[in-house]
Formats: C-alpha cells, sequence, structure tokens
C-alpha cells in the first residue's frame, strides 16, 4: 500500500496537534488547582467583593453574565460589580445581579475588592478604547496597583510582570475559558446561559421602529472579517442574504440589521438594489444603536446571524437563533450543535475540535492549509454562502416546532 506525502503530513500535523493539547489542558488543569488553591488561602469563606473585568468584544461580555450568574450562585450573599468599555455597556447595565456597573471612564473610582477576575485576556479592539484614555495595559496595572485585591484571576500583573493564561484555543468551549478563571465548574455536556436583562419601561426605545406586532425574522448583514486574521469567516455576500430572504418571506416579515461599512462598495450598491427588489423587507441597516438592536432582536420570533455580537445577543434573550458557521468555531459556542433556543450550521465538516488550527489555518484562503489538515475548503472568501438554504430551513423548523413553507 502507498502513501501520499500529503497523507504523512496530515497524520504528523494531527499527532502534534494531539499532543500539544494534551499538554495545554494539563496546564490548564494544574492552573485551576493551583488558584482554587490560592482562593482557599487569601479567602476562605469569606468572598465579600468581587469585580468581574470584561472590555470587548461584545459577544464576549455577553457570555461573562453566565460567569456572573454563576458566581452569585456560589457566592450569594457576595457583592459582584462589572468592570466594561462604553461601547459594551448596553449589555450589562440592567443586569439585576449587579451592585455597580463601571466603565473605564470610572476606573478611579473602583472601590477595594477580595478577587477581581479578568475575564479580558486579549488586547481589546481599539474600537471599544476610543472613549477612554487608557489602554489595557494600564487598567491591569490599576487593578494591581491601585485596587490591590486578595486574589487576580486570569491575564494580570504580578510583580511587574504580564501573566497569561494557558493557551485559548485548548479550552473545549469559550465559556469553559470563562468558567476556568473565575474558578467554577464547568461541564461540556451542559450549555451555559448567558442574559440580558431589558429596561422594560423604555418605551422611546420599544417602540422606536414599531416591531410590536408581527412576525419577524431578523438577519445580520454579518460582519466585517474579510481582511483580518479570521479571513472571511464571519461575512457572507449579499447574494446569500438574498437567498435568505426569498427562503423565508412567504413566512416572516424580514428585518436586516447591521452596518454597511462592512461591505465593500460593490456589495453596497447590491444591497441598496436589494431593498428595492423587495420593499417589504424592515431596512434598518445603518439605523440602529446596540440598544435599540437590544429591542429589535427582543422582537423576532427567529433570527440568524454569524458568529458575531447579534448572535450572542440573541442567546441572551432568549430568541430563537440559527448560527452560521465554516466548520469547527461552532465547537468553540457549544457542543451541541441543536438546542432548544439555538442551532449552529456549518458549511465545512468541522476539523478535529481538539486543534489551534480551527481558527488560523481551517479558515485560511490559502488551500494547502486546508489541504495538508484534511478539510478540503475551496478558496472562497464567503465561505458561509456553501451553506444550502434547506439546511437553514430545516434548522428553522426544528427551533420553531412547525414546519415552514416550501423553499423556493
Amino acid at each position: 500500500m502507498q502513501f501520499s506525502r500529503p497523507y504523512f503530513n496530515r497524520l504528523i500535523i494531527k499527532s502534534y496537534d494531539f499532543l500539544d493539547y494534551v499538554h495545554e489542558r494539563a496546564k490548564i488543569r494544574f492552573q485551576y488547582q493551583r488558584d482554587k488553591a490560592k482562593r482557599v488561602l487569601r479567602l476562605r469563606n469569606n468572598v465579600n467583593s468581587i469585580l468581574v473585568v470584561r472590555l470587548a468584544s461584545i459577544g464576549d461580555v455577553i457570555r461573562a453574565t453566565a460567569v456572573v450568574e454563576g458566581l452569585k450562585r456560589k457566592f450569594q450573599n457576595a457583592q459582584l460589580d462589572f468592570l466594561t468599555s462604553n461601547v459594551a455597556l448596553p449589555v450589562v447595565k440592567n443586569n439585576p445581579l449587579l451592585r455597580s456597573v463601571y466603565t473605564l471612564e470610572a476606573l478611579n473610582s473602583l472601590p477595594k475588592y477580595d478577587w477581581v477576575i479578568n475575564l479580558q485576556r486579549p488586547e481589546p479592539p481599539e474600537s471599544f478604547l476610543r472613549h477612554s484614555d487608557v489602554s489595557f495595559t494600564d487598567v491591569m496595572r490599576h487593578l494591581s496597583l491601585n485596587v490591590k485585591p486578595k486574589l487576580i484571576t486570569g491575564r494580570h500583573f504580578e510583580r511587574n510582570l504580564d501573566i497569561y493564561p494557558p493557551n485559548p484555543f485548548s479550552y473545549r468551549t469559550e465559556i469553559e475559558e470563562l468558567f476556568h478563571y473565575s474558578l467554577l465548574p464547568y461541564s461540556h455536556l451542559e450549555v451555559t446561559s448567558s442574559r440580558i436583562y431589558l429596561d422594560e419601561h423604555d418605551q422611546r426605545t420599544i417602540g422606536k421602529f414599531n416591531l410590536k406586532n408581527g412576525r419577524y425574522l431578523g438577519i445580520f448583514l454579518g460582519s466585517n472579517s474579510t481582511n483580518g486574521d479570521d479571513n472571511g469567516q464571519r461575512t457572507y455576500s449579499v447574494g446569500f442574504v438574498e437567498n435568505l430572504i426569498r427562503a423565508f418571506k412567504e413566512d416572516f416579515t424580514i428585518v436586516v440589521v447591521g452596518q454597511s461599512e462592512v461591505k465593500s462598495p460593490e456589495e453596497r450598491r447590491r444591497y441598496c438594489q436589494l431593498t428595492k427588489k423587495y420593499p417589504e423587507v424592515v431596512n434598518l441597516v445603518d439605523q440602529t444603536t446596540l440598544d435599540d438592536l437590544l429591542y429589535v432582536i427582543k422582537s423576532c420570533q427567529l433570527f440568524i446571524s454569524c458568529d458575531s455580537g447579534p448572535f450572542h445577543i440573541a442567546m441572551a434573550l432568549q430568541v430563537p437563533v440559527i448560527g452560521l458557521y465554516v466548520n469547527a468555531a461552532a465547537f468553540r459556542v457549544s457542543p451541541r450543535l441543536v438546542g432548544e433556543k439555538y442551532a449552529l450550521v456549518n458549511s465545512f465538516d468541522p476539523c478535529l475540535q481538539y486543534s489551534w488550527r480551527w481558527k488560523h489555518h481551517c479558515f485560511s484562503c490559502q488551500p494547502i492549509h486546508s489541504e495538508m489538515y484534511g478539510c478540503h475548503q475551496k478558496e472562497i472568501n464567503n465561505k458561509m454562502d456553501l451553506i444550502p438554504m434547506t439546511r437553514i430551513k430545516s434548522a428553522a423548523e426544528k427551533l420553531l416546532g412547525h414546519q415552514l413553507s416550501p423553499a423556493y
């Protein structure tokens, strides 16, 4: 039997990735047990005040609300505060489990805490820091030198050294990573819920777009990642958006949200033509603030989005949502691809879920990377365009519990 060279390349890469995964998981377990021992030694059971830190991005701040609920269950008498950016403030400001929510502008107003949990591992995007004159390094130094908690977990400064947690790509899901920093028990077999609490008395925002009565399907226009590390894994073409409209317009009033700046000039021109072709579509592109978007998504009976802020907003508002992915990134949300309130649809079969290459190579537009790893992806920018409408409609029917009109 003869084996090709690419076969051995893939075997070597997969073997290395598996051993690296085992090594990193051992480091994760060691750090978890070490930090638990520190908590018992320094705080014992007297945890009176906790500060949770997450500055960006929108979906990551939303996921941090699951940590808030877990901490409140475990430390019922502790006062919980939250530090975030001004941009992300709307998704946490009404949380009843929090005593106070601080933004970076109020960094010097932070009181003393027994425990600071920093869930912000990477540097926040500049767009989340533009309203403040502090950097992420400034925040970590302030927490270490001015707040001076008895315990800090997550990324932090210690003896003037920047202490990084283990490789985040070795966690089974992103919520496991956050629970690990928070020293909370986690089961990958469970789906841990995040929550956004709305101010139901904000009638100005609720009635702004007149979405009170109707059967609405929300569609997110996509995120701008075509020139970033993700190589277009968070976006799809305007043609794909039109296919979604055609597939669901018999059953819903379609509402499209997002920012046109994520599209090229040609795509923006095509979207303008699309709105004229389907005048019944409610076009809210470029018209919503984050506060507005929360109420728009809450008004929907179903929402469709790539892996971006609106997808996590829908999950946190308990709105049935279909998340569109290229391949293995869906495992970072949940090991279950279908739940009671969400469905995750991949355009390609997932690669090995323990490999860090799901992020940096399997989404690559360079075919050699996907070929070496055995994913066999084609070179295409809008990879989610390859998801058949029949699969998306099938996912919608599972979530809604009834059949929809036949596909166009």
